[in-house]
């Protein structure tokens, strides 16, 4: 069942379904609300009439929470507008289709906004960029007929922690078990992020600041690293543990539409294909500095990350967004009125060598880019009428600036930059068209 919070009353039947690229759809036997309640009326001879206009539709079709009730758990939708409402010709009963943005399985008091006091994140590729391990393993082989003898040992890890300024306590946390649903057992483990907050934080807030590691962790191993696993924790639920061991608090479902989509979910990513691995950023103190540096731009960093993550887009425009971010990152910045020339020129100068050997000539190359900038802006279409080459490596080079600007920002190690310079992915991109 499922109503609004304003009206208990009026329970409709319903179900929903959800997928994190379409979102949730709800799908109920009856509406939630009657388009009659927020329509004017006027008086008819024997009776009244209601005047039904678009702005009516809207406001009986857009609801900021629902709850809901289904197999003996608790619901809290937000973000949720009606797509469609139908009644048959012999029928009295609406049917009405509710698109959903976020999904809880836990229901937030009215007036609560929905939060958190932690956040946990699970990111493909995680395991393989933090690089380190709790497995080991021998083989022993034996005269005669004893043949080889295989031993693995696994040991979790201890948690490795730094503070995040004004959010709290941030976690490298390493799990490990014994998997034996498979013909021989094997060892497992993977590494997850959790953000650990003093207080009840605001979902956007807490799904910003995880959506900024998201990010780092793509930059580092060159992969789209989409979310595996997310989850949310409340104080209220926690529960008492027995022969006083503590608390335990069980997770909150999270369920939204989500930008980055697995590339190679089924590839291990190989070491010498990374960029760099959090080792080289410093560990959990560059993972900080990034952080800090990260919720300043996070903005313009989805933005210029999104074009990654979204394998389908032309790439004029993947090139085009990209230097939009630049701009907008270095307004952000200095918070100044000057040229697309002197912004993306001070993001250069901040880049430093690493852009250079990228762009040989940085002075011509800039000259492009605010061309191309102005050209769009003032609609003329001359260069954009065409997919072409060029395209792709303006594109990355405009990625690369920004990602080296962000990282010298979060004064990030040298051996970050050389191992960039270094990767042949990166060689590949510097490879100037004619």
């Amino acid at each position: 069942m499922w109503w609004l919070p304003d009206n208990e009353e009026r329970k409709v039947p319903g179900f929903l379904s959800f997928d994190t690229e379409d979102g949730g759809t709800l799908n109920l036997v009856g509406a939630l609300t009657e388009l009659e309640d927020f329509a004017v009326s006027k008086p008819i001879s024997g009776g009244k009439t209601f005047i039904i206009t678009d702005e009516v539709i809207e406001a009986a079709g857009t609801y900021k929470r629902i709850y809901g009730e289904a197999e003996g758990k608790l619901y809290t939708l937000e973000q949720c507008f009606e797509r469609r409402r139908s009644r048959g010709m012999f029928s009295s009963t609406y049917r009405q289709v509710v698109q959903v943005n976020r999904v809880f399985d836990f229901q937030f008091s009215a007036d609560e906004v929905a939060g958190g006091d932690c956040i946990a994140i699970r990111l493909h590729g995680l395991t393989q960029w933090v690089a380190r391990n709790g497995v080991d393993g021998t083989v022993q082989v034996g005269p005669g007929d004893d043949g080889r003898k295989f031993s693995l040992t696994g040991l979790q890890l201890a948690d490795d922690s730094i503070q995040i300024s004004e959010l709290g306590k941030l976690v490298l946390r390493h799990y490990i078990h014994l998997n034996t649903d498979v013909p021989a057992h094997v060892i497992e483990q993977q590494f997850t992020f959790a953000l650990e907050c003093p207080a009840v934080v605001p979902a956007d807030e807490l799904v910003n600041a995880v959506s900024d590691l998201q990010d780092l962790v793509s930059i580092g191993t060159g992969e789209t690293c989409a979310i595996d696993k997310l989850a949310l924790f409340h104080p209220d639920l926690a529960k008492e543990l027995p022969e006083g061991r503590g608390k335990y608090k069980p997770p909150i479902e999270f369920l939204a539409q989500w930008t980055a989509k697995p590339t190679s979910k089924s590839k291990t990513i190989r070491p010498q294909e990374m960029y760099f691995t959090l080792q080289d950023l410093g560990g959990m103190v560059g993972v900080a500095k990034w952080a800090a540096v990260a919720r300043k731009h996070h903005d313009t960093l989805g933005r210029v990350m999104s074009t990654g993550y979204q394998e389908q887009m032309y790439p004029s425009d993947r090139y085009l967004n990209r230097l939009a971010s630049l701009e907008g990152f270095d307004r952000s910045e200095h918070n100044d009125d000057v040229t697309l020339n002197r912004r993306l020129t001070r993001c250069a100068d901040l880049a430093g060598e690493p852009i250079k050997s990228l762009v040989p000539n940085v002075a011509e190359w800039i000259k492009i880019l605010v061309k191309d900038r102005n050209d769009i802006a003032h609609q003329f279409g001359r260069r954009q009428k065409e997919e072409r080459v060029e395209w792709y490596f303006l594109g990355e080079s405009t990625y690369w600036l920004y990602a080296f600007s962000i990282l010298r920002l979060a004064d990030a190690p040298k051996a970050v930059f050389e191992k960039i310079v270094g990767n042949p992915s990166y060689s590949f991109v510097a490879i100037q068209p004619e």
